[in-house]
């Protein structure tokens, strides 16, 4: 701010003029130079505000030598306020479809009365005037579910008015605007239900003998009479309609069975060929068999570790056609026509259980578009089993159904939302507050989450350590509850002080009687309905505190006519912050007699304790009783039946 002294402003007889600046905590006063020798004005007198936006008094004064005169004239102006730096917008927590949070930042010591917002709605510009900008923050709370908003600046503004006159500033906007898009409405009324599908679609194939396993090649046939013995296998291993079909895995061992055996012929012909004897006579046709033999595939070899035949029976072997035996010279054997070179098959695997598949069902999922007015271009559907994604689909406005068939038993989550992405902001999603769960049994049984969460707790004592769980009926199906059991008293004494031992973190039980509850503990008991391995919201907490058992066995000791001891027992299954020692006997400085604390003792794991009591009146009649005090809030006191008496 600069101030300007004007012709008209000057008086005769001063020597010096200054201006006196109002409006901050403290007056300033800023002298002019001095007044030029030609007659003419001083330079303008530069003012640094402190505050900017905020509005200031300009007075002039004049001095003649001694003091300064009164104002002779004053002026009013309202300063500008500094630009916002920084801006932010965020979603509005309670309500993120329609409210959003500003939050501005600006330098320190700027003063504004009001904040114009200015944003592109659609196509439209848009502002308004905020004032209840709270620590830089304020909540809006009329935007369009699901739009996108552009451009949004943060404009400051001060107003003041000056001699009856209304002034206004307006500061720059030279933060980055930001975009921001609101949450769309949910879709509405969604329901589902599953349908069990048609069983021609399920049937099983027709009656007939099971489809046998194919070799890995076809070995073709050496002779006819080769044929003739592969044609008789053949008809034992695949049966007639007359004979008995056998299951599915007797056909496949069988087959593995004929496959070896031909495995084992092809073997045996081979190791023959070396021998000196010739079986038929024609040397020349057994040659060229043996070579189209050796050109030919191997089917699956013969597991190894035969032991070697007899040479008897080996020789007798030499005179057959085909033995159904594998020679252990042939896998050994490094002669043409062996199988040392082909590379050795690993054993089958262990077969595998097929998964679990379900019946035939079809989930059926509808809903209703979002309530108006709402921006969105489609709906999401996601589909979860056990924790993990198996299914997503992204479908237009017009389409409000969506099928799936589930395929495996589990805890399927299912949401629907919908989808906003039109514009340059980011695509958002609908909240996920209508997202439902069901649990698939392998058999196909549907089972729903409880929605509703148990109501009318009671919990009652059955005894020092057994308590009893009752809820009142729900509307909702359930299968089951659960009972979560904490003690609130376990863990607030030290490690040497502790007492209990069951409950100390949350324990969960299906059974309405609650058992090992520790006398003089504190426990938080609450109760859900469960549905399979579903789980509904918690009912409210009930909090059981049960009383101490107080202790026994108290018994007085005299040392001597004004000094006695106090020893007791506790029971070891209780649980207590700390033992109090009353005294009862009559005053004589009051005249009254009542119970008065006379000593407090915190509670150990030993379970004798004492104490020594002095300063007794001699030929004086008293009463002792000892207490518990447990942890619990508020804290239980028993018992007032632990009285001993003594006179002096």
């Amino acid at each position: 701010m600069a101030a300007v002294l004007e012709p008209s402003d000057l008086r005769d007889n001063v020597t010096e003029y200054a201006a006196l600046l109002a409006g901050e905590p403290r007056p300033r006063l800023v002298p002019f130079l001095p007044l030029p020798a030609d007659g003419g004005l001083p330079p303008p007198l530069v003012l640094n505000v402190t505050h900017p936006g905020l509005a200031y008094r300009v007075a002039l004064l004049a001095r003649d030598g001694r003091a300064w005169s009164r104002p002779l004239r004053s002026v009013g102006v309202l300063t500008r306020p500094l630009p916002v730096d920084s801006a932010t917008i965020s979603d509005y927590r309670e309500a993120p479809e329609t409210g959003v949070v500003f939050e501005i930042s600006s330098p320190p010591n700027n003063v504004f009365s009001r904040v114009n917002i200015s944003y592109v709605e659609g196509s439209d510009l848009r502002s308004m005037l905020y004032k209840d900008f709270y620590r830089g923050k304020t909540v809006f709370k009329h935007w369009v579910p699901g739009l996108c908003y552009r451009n949004v600046t943060f404009q400051l503004i001060s107003e003041a008015t000056i001699n009856r006159t209304a002034m206004v500033r307006h500061s720059g906007v030279t933060h980055r605007p930001l975009q921001h898009r609101t949450v769309p409405n949910a879709p509405r009324n969604i329901t589902w239900k599953l349908v069990p599908l048609s069983q021609q679609q399920g049937a099983a194939p027709p009656p007939g003998p099971p489809p046998q396993p194919r070799q890995a090649r076809d070995v073709p046939l050496l002779e006819e009479e080769f044929q003739g013995e592969v044609h008789a296998d053949a008809e034992e291993e695949y049966p007639s309609e007359e004979a008995p079909t056998e299951p599915p895995t007797q056909n496949a061992t069988a087959t593995t069975a004929s496959a070896d055996d031909y495995a084992d012929a092809n073997a045996t012909a081979t190791a023959n060929d070396g021998d000196d004897g010739v079986a038929n006579g024609n040397e020349t046709a057994e040659a060229d068999e043996d070579a189209a033999f050796r050109r030919r595939p191997f089917g699956r070899p013969a597991p190894t570790g035969t032991p070697p035949p007899p040479p008897a029976d080996r020789a007798a072997a030499e005179g057959e056609e085909f033995v159904n035996r594998l020679l252990p010279e042939y896998e050994d054997s490094d002669e043409p026509g062996s199988a040392l070179g082909m590379p050795r098959p690993s054993a089958p695997p262990p077969p595998v259980a097929p998964p679990t598949r379900l019946p035939p069902l079809l989930l059926e999922l509808h809903w209703l578009p979002p309530a108006p007015p709402t921006h969105y271009d489609g709906f999401s559907v996601y589909i979860s089993r056990d924790g993990n994604v198996t299914e997503t689909a992204t479908v237009d406005v017009n389409t409000h159904e969506f099928f799936t068939e589930p395929t495996a038993p589990g805890t399927y989550r299912v949401l629907v939302t919908a989808l906003s992405s039109a514009g340059d902001c980011e695509a958002r999603e609908s909240s996920a507050s209508s997202a439902f769960t069901f649990y698939l049994s392998p058999g196909g049984r549907c089972m729903e989450e409880p929605k509703e969460r148990p109501y009318s707790v009671n919990v009652r004592l059955l005894g020092s350590s057994t308590a009893a769980v009752s809820w009142g009926p729900s509307a909702e199906g359930h299968n089951g509850s659960l009972i979560s059991v904490l003690s609130t008293t376990c863990l607030r004494p030290s490690l040497n002080q502790r007492m209990e031992s069951t409950y100390c973190t949350e324990e969960n039980t299906t059974s309405d009687i609650i058992t090992s509850l520790t006398p003089g503990a504190q426990y938080r008991v609450v109760v859900y309905h469960t549905n399979g391995p579903l789980i509904s919201p918690p009912s409210e907490p009930v909090i059981i505190d049960i009383e101490p058992t107080g202790v026994r066995d108290l018994v007085v000791y005299p040392l001597s006519p004004t000094v006695v001891i106090l020893s007791w027992q506790r029971p070891y299954h209780v649980a207590f912050r700390k033992y109090v020692l009353q005294t009862f006997f009559f005053n004589p400085v009051t005249l009254a007699s009542e119970w008065t604390t006379y000593y407090e003792i915190a509670a150990t794991a030993s379970v004798i304790a004492s104490v020594r009591v002095t300063d007794m009146l001699p030929a004086w009649y008293y009463n002792f009783r000892v207490s518990m005090v447990t942890w619990g809030d508020p804290a239980l006191s028993c018992c007032d039946s632990s009285t001993v008496s003594y006179i002096t």
